[in-house]
């Protein structure tokens, strides 16, 4: 029987960890898959199509980003820690149904995917646009 009482919530969620470690575990396991995957069982099938159509190939780019090289390693060690917090704090602690703890996460992804695509970009988009872009 857990307590009931806020007193320490601190305490109460390590005597969890440490009581029940493969409980633990399996629940962070499953929190983390449902952070990453964001996919909803409330959710229309379309949106839940849209959000794997959309997301999953983002992360794969932002995972191709990540293994690129950069001048900037302490900025990539700052956004890299910032991500891993998040995503520890929420397999830890919360419930993330609402997605909401994703949100923060989403510009660190958009950033490293924009890393894997921004060298393919000119042979992406049309020469006069590329060469308004130069201009700029």
């Amino acid at each position: 029987a857990w307590p009931t009482t806020g007193d320490s919530l601190f305490r109460d969620l390590a005597r969890v960890w440490f009581e029940e470690p493969v409980y633990a575990l399996k629940l962070a396991a499953a929190k983390l898959t449902a952070f990453v995957l964001t996919v909803r069982p409330y959710h229309q099938w379309w949106y839940n199509v849209l959000i794997a159509a959309t997301l999953y190939p983002l992360y794969v780019l932002a995972a191709l980003g990540v293994r690129r090289g950069s001048r900037d390693q302490h900025g990539k060690v700052l956004l890299l820690t910032f991500v891993t917090m998040q995503t520890f704090i929420v397999m830890v602690t919360f419930d993330d149904w609402s997605g909401r703890f994703l949100l923060p996460v989403l510009p660190v992804v958009f950033v490293f995917s924009a890393a894997t695509l921004a060298p393919h970009l000119p042979a992406l988009v049309p020469t006069q646009l590329c060469a308004w872009w130069r201009r700029q």
